[in-house]
């Protein structure tokens, strides 16, 4: 059987189906399309980079750091108010946490929320961001300022292939 919203995604414009944030299309009445979709998936704004226009490499975990490594109460607490889920334990204070569907709103809008209300031990929130790696020929030379103090012949020699 057929998801409520699969009639309205068909008529939606597809951009891109291979994202790394799934599907993306466009449309004209975004907001009230969103909330139709919503009441079956997760969907938010594909949002772009000011400098480069590129998609915003946006996952749906979040990187939260505590003021000490917070005790099972406080831990649960914050899972328990938000939906969330524990993928990582990066330190004693640090965690990565997976937002579910029954969060409630997208990665930003949380990171945005806790940051201005600092639940119970919470540091501070910041993404979990996937950036694209880009290839460079082994030819081009690093754009660090101080690479030009460095001699470029012995640099390119220890990259040589015999």
């Amino acid at each position: 059987m057929a998801a409520p919203d699969d009639d309205l995604l068909s008529k939606l414009e597809v951009v891109d189906e291979a994202s790394q944030v799934g599907t993306v299309v466009k449309t004209a009445d975004m907001d009230n399309e969103m909330e139709r979709l919503r009441e079956s998936r997760v969907v938010h704004h594909l949002y772009l980079d000011e400098a480069t226009g590129e998609p915003w490499p946006m996952t749906d975990e979040l990187i939260v750091t505590f003021e000490e490594p917070p005790t099972a109460e406080i831990l649960d607490e914050l899972l328990n108010t938000y939906a969330l889920v524990v993928t990582q334990k990066l330190t004693a204070r640090d965690y990565v946490l997976w937002l579910t569907d029954d969060t409630g709103m997208n990665p930003v809008k949380l990171l945005v929320k806790l940051t201005e209300e600092r639940p119970s031990g919470v540091r501070y929130v910041e993404h979990n961001l996937q950036h694209r790696i880009k290839k460079y020929s082994p030819h081009e030379y690093p754009k660090d300022p101080y690479y030009g103090n460095l001699e470029k012949s012995s640099f390119s020699a220890c990259f040589t292939s015999s």
